[in-house]
């Protein structure tokens, strides 16, 4: 999820197997497309600044908190502690060193109490959750420096007018993708929309981080992750998303990003557009060369249909 470059970027889009469809659009309020065309800027923002509190922020480590999964924690505690045969050859050796240094009290514990003194270890390292914790401030920390442009490959959908483009009286900007994304040097890519949220981070191998200390997925890798699903009931939308991560703590939730020259192709103003505003928007588009449309409902297909302003 960093912001690849160049090289990257290019052999990225030459091998992905979903294409992002010619043209992709914004839908905004007119005060936001003056700023957008003033600036030649786009808005990337964090999750925590959208409207769904579950984009991108619900609850990766959820598996962890289940009945198997604290049994198999504690098997592996067990393990780890009796035997340092069997940890794995990654394992971290810092934590390997401090599991031999209880490993050693626990074989000068006499042999009659040295059953419920291994079961108390057990059990107070399965209760501890410090690791996990810093797993989800990291995680917590990873949304915030996530920065997120979120397009669609459809300006004809009505829900998306009233909750996004000021219940019609918006704008829809319409923005060539392979400029955009050339520009950036960052691909689009396709949301994926689910009844029930994926195990993005498998319990078993963050158990085995968590006791052995063995690698598990980075936080770019399960973010990017994290940002392409959403729940089905957003199908609508029919999202696409750019986006990159800043590497360092971030107090802002967006970012701000300049997009290449001829990226913005149309401007297509709501059925409820003010005529002033569509005068104006009208006027700043022709000096740019952006052509600038209106939509009306066909009276016959119900469908919004667009006209040249």
């Amino acid at each position: 999820m960093p912001k690849l470059g160049k090289a990257d970027y290019a052999k990225y889009i030459s091998s992905r197997a979903v294409l992002p469809p010619q043209l992709v659009y914004k839908y905004t309020a007119i005060s936001s497309l003056k700023a957008i065309i003033h600036s030649s800027s786009l808005r990337f923002r964090s999750p925590k600044d959208f409207n769904d509190p579950l984009d991108s922020q619900w609850n990766v480590f959820w598996a962890l908190a289940t009945p198997e999964a604290r049994k198999y924690e504690a098997s592996l505690v067990r393990q780890a502690l009796i035997r340092d045969d069997t940890w794995p050859a990654n394992s971290d050796t810092e934590m390997r060193k401090a599991m031999a240094t209880e490993r050693r009290k626990m074989r000068s514990i006499p042999a009659s109490r040295r059953i419920g003194w291994i079961n108390k270890f057990v059990s107070d390292m399965v209760s501890d959750r410090s690791g996990l914790e810093c797993a989800e401030a990291r995680t917590n920390d990873l949304v915030r420096r996530m920065r997120i442009l979120c397009v669609s490959e459809t300006w004809q959908s009505s829900p998306m007018w009233a909750h996004y483009a000021e219940n019609g009286s918006g704008v829809v900007l319409c923005f060539d993708s392979k400029k955009l994304e050339d520009g950036y040097s960052v691909p689009l890519e396709k949301v994926e929309y689910v009844e029930q949220y994926p195990d993005l981070v498998n319990a078993n191998e963050f158990i085995n981080h968590l006791v052995f200390g063995t690698p598990t997925l980075t936080s770019f890798e399960v973010g990017r992750r994290w940002a392409l699903i959403k729940n089905k009931r957003w199908e609508y939308e029919r999202e696409w998303r750019m986006m990159f991560g800043h590497e360092e703590h971030q107090t802002d939730l967006w970012t701000d990003c300049q997009y290449a020259q001829g990226s913005l192709v149309e401007v297509i103003l709501g059925y409820r557009a003010d005529p002033r505003a569509v005068t104006e928007v009208a006027r700043m588009c022709t000096g740019i060369g952006v052509k600038v449309f209106r939509t009306r409902f066909d009276t016959l297909s119900h469908e919004l249909v667009k006209m040249p302003v």
